[in-house]
This record gives structure tokens, sequence and C-alpha cells, in this order.
């Protein structure tokens, strides 16, 4: 009897000793980094060890300049391609391709330095109407009872921004081009100018 209260008061005091700062599943992860209305495109799930290695896909380590920067370009792609289709390409205008360049180094910088702290966090970056963020979800495996650790790269609109009051959205329908100046008919050329053919 001694020993199965001994088991069970053990186990108690593992549950209650679980870390607090983390989410208890993934679904609650996400909906903590969508809250707000980003639009977010997530990395693969990485075990403890595999972060701390900084392995952020299978076999793309952070190490490997070239397929880390392709595995972040990538990322911040699939961000950028739901954004759109949430807000519409003409949205994004202010994010262009130096932006994604940017968005791509701090992706790598947050999951470089996040990762191998075994941590979670983010940082943001804004550029006109767009903000970008790139982090790292931390929360606990139901099943395993450890930390999972999910890079990802978010985009969201201004919330005042207004697709109407884009000034890109009449371009190629006449709006965008300046005013030609008025030409007088009743005067008559100069010399110079009767002579090129007016």
């Amino acid at each position: 009897m001694k020993a199965s209260k001994f088991i069970l008061v053990f186990l108690l005091l593992l549950l209650a000793a679980a870390p607090q700062g983390f989410a208890q599943d993934r679904r609650t992860a996400q909906d903590a980094v969508e809250r707000g209305g980003w639009q977010v495109a997530y990395g693969a799930e990485l075990r403890g060890r595999e972060a701390e290695a900084g392995e952020v896909a299978p076999g793309v380590y952070l190490d490997n300049r070239e397929a880390a920067r392709d595995w972040a370009r990538y990322l911040v792609d699939e961000a950028v391609r739901q954004a759109e289709g949430r807000y519409g390409a003409s949205a994004l205008y202010s994010f262009g391709r130096s932006e994604r360049r940017d968005a791509g180094r701090m992706l790598l910088e947050t999951a470089s330095s996040f990762l191998r702290s075994r941590s979670g966090g983010e940082s943001r970056m804004e550029r006109g109407p767009v903000t970008f963020k790139a982090g790292v979800m931390v929360y606990i495996d139901p099943n395993r009872g450890r930390e999972r650790f999910v890079p990802y790269a978010g985009i969201r609109m201004r919330r005042d921004f207004d697709r109407r009051s884009d000034h890109r959205s009449d371009y190629g329908r006449g709006h965008d081009r300046q005013p030609e100046a008025e030409i007088d008919f009743d005067r008559r050329p100069s010399r110079p100018d009767y002579d090129r053919g007016y």
C-alpha cells in the first residue's frame, strides 16, 4: 500500500512540475501564433536534439548556409502565398524581393537563436502595411510528454489598410498616368516647330 501511494504522489508531482510556459498541445500553440489575423507557414516539427543540432527540416541544418537559405525562402514564400490568398496580390506590393530576402535572413537568425537555446519566441519586421514575423513555437507532445519545436513565418496586414486606398489598385487603368499638358490649338507654333511637321 505504501508503494502505490508513493507512485501516485510521484506521478502527481511530475504532472504539477510540467512546464507551464509552453502550450500543452500543438493546436493550442498554433492558435496562439495565428491570433490577430496572421497567415502562418509552419516548418517541420523538431525534437529537442534536432533543435540543438540546428536542424530545421529533415536533412537541412542551419550550418549549411545554402540549404538553410532555400528552406527560409520556401517558408517565407509560403507565408506570402497564404497572405495573397487572403488579401490579394496587390496588397503585398510593399513586400517585394528585397523585403522577402530580409525576412528570410530574419527567419534564419530567429530560428538559430531559439532552436539552439531550446526555447520559443518570435521577431517582427514592418514594411509599409505589411508585418512579418518569424519564430519558433514550442509545445508539449501529449503522447511522449516531451517538448516539440516548430519554426514558422507569418504575415499580416495592418488593420487600417484598405484595398480601395491602395495606390496601385487602379494600376493599368489610366489612373496612374500623369495628366497631359493642355495644348493650345489656336496658337500657331513657331517656325522651327512648324518645320518638324506639326
